[in-house]
C-alpha cells in the first residue's frame, strides 16, 4: 500500500505550521477527519484535487528493493480557511507566507512549490443555533512530484552468445563472470 498522499498532507502540514509564528499557537486540522473542531481561531485545509501536468517520466532507475522509479509532476490545488474570531488577522498573515522568503523556503523544504494563490474571500460559517463565526478562505497551487514505484522483475545474470564471422570469433559469457 503505498502512502504518498499521506506524506504529501504531513509535508504541507510541517511546511505550514514551520511557517507560522510560533507564540501564535493556531491549531492546524485537515477537514473531513471526523475530528472536533478547535476552539478559537485555527486553519482548516481541504486538498481540493491534483491535476497531472504531462506524462510520468519514465526512468530506468531500480531502486534497492527492485522497484522500477517515475515521476509524475502534479498541480495541487489546497484550500486553506480559517475560522474563528481574530481569522481576519490570521488570514493575513497566511497570505504573507506565500510573500516572504522564509515561507517560501518552508514549503520548498518540503518539496512544495508554491504556484499561485487566490484572493481572500470572506465566508462567515453558520452554527447550528443560527449563530456565524468569522471564517476566511484561501486557495493555494502548489507544484509537486510525486514518485511511482512499480514492482520490477529484476536481473540477477545475463548470458550473451556472440558471433563474430569476420574475426573467427565467438563463445558465450555470462555476466557477472559466476553463473547461477
Amino acid at each position: 500500500m503505498t502512502t504518498a498522499y499521506t506524506t504529501l498532507e504531513d509535508k504541507l502540514y510541517d511546511a505550514l505550521q514551520a511557517s507560522l509564528n510560533p507564540s501564535d499557537n493556531i491549531p492546524i486540522i485537515y477537514v473531513n477527519r471526523n475530528i472536533p473542531e478547535p476552539a478559537g481561531t485555527h486553519i482548516a485545509i481541504r486538498p481540493i484535487h491534483r491535476n497531472p501536468m504531462g506524462r510520468a517520466q519514465k526512468s530506468s532507475r531500480v531502486d534497492t528493493d527492485g522497484n522500477l522509479v517515475s515521476v509524475q509532476h502534479y498541480e495541487w490545488y489546497v484550500q486553506f480557511t480559517v475560522v474563528g474570531d481574530d481569522s481576519g488577522n490570521v488570514s493575513m498573515d497566511l497570505a504573507s507566507i506565500f510573500d516572504s522568503e522564509e515561507g517560501l523556503y518552508q514549503f520548498a523544504k518540503q518539496g512544495l512549490s508554491y504556484l499561485r494563490r487566490s484572493h481572500i474571500r470572506d465566508v462567515p460559517k453558520s452554527r447550528e443555533d443560527g449563530s456565524y463565526v468569522l471564517a476566511y478562505n484561501q486557495d493555494v497551487f502548489f507544484g509537486i512530484a510525486l514518485e511511482i514505484k512499480t514492482a520490477s522483475p529484476s536481473i540477477n545474470y545475463i548470458n550473451y552468445t556472440s558471433s563474430y564471422p569476420s574475426s573467427q570469433q565467438g563463445g558465450s559469457t555470462w555476466l557477472p563472470s559466476t553463473p547461477p
